[in-house]
């Protein structure tokens, strides 16, 4: 018996510190604009250029959920992907939630606060995260607007890019 709780164990961990992926699309590996258009299954796909953080590779309309939303996909400075930022449609939210769920377990925190507007209109602000074994993380986000949320996948190769660049900028003193 404990040997079989050792093997259960074993595959858990292993499984548990895979590599993040988005319909396909590893985190921290490259592809063509082509590539990741193909893979995402997207419609009017277009390169974005240079945005703030860094050239994406494309950003364009995806089936997420029971709908489509609009996803963009950075670079790390290797060129691999290591962001992926996607606007989701509030009504998929569930849909997103239990697809991520499935993929990648329990969120490691989930807040959920039910918040009022001056209208007297009742909603409910949910942010679920994964911290991964790998240091990737996995953020989803239903604003208070009912309108829009967000899901956001980041490799722990962008985030500690990122961390350096904004410490940079905070002691440059520039913002």
């Amino acid at each position: 018996m404990r040997f079989n709780s050792l093997i259960l164990a074993a595959a858990m961990v292993t499984g548990s510190a895979s590599a993040t992926d988005f319909k396909g699309i590893e985190l921290d590996k490259t592809y063509s604009n082509e590539a990741i258009q193909e893979k995402a299954g997207y419609q009017l796909g277009y390169d974005l250029g240079n945005s703030i953080r860094c050239k994406a590779y494309c950003s364009g309309q995806i089936k997420l959920g029971d709908g489509t939303s609009r996803a963009n996909f950075f670079p790390n400075k290797d060129g691999s992907i290591g962001d992926i930022e996607v606007i989701t449609n509030v009504r998929d939210f569930d849909a997103i939630e239990k697809q991520l769920i499935e993929k990648f377990g329990r969120p490691s925190h989930v807040t959920r606060q039910a918040l009022q507007n001056a209208f007297g209109a009742k909603v409910l602000n949910t942010f679920d995260e994964w911290h991964r074994p790998n240091g990737d993380e996995i953020t989803l986000f239903r604003y208070i607007d009912m309108e829009s949320g967000s899901l956001s996948l980041k490799s722990a190769k962008f985030i500690a890019a990122d961390k350096a660049f904004r410490a940079a900028k905070v002691k440059g003193g520039s913002i």
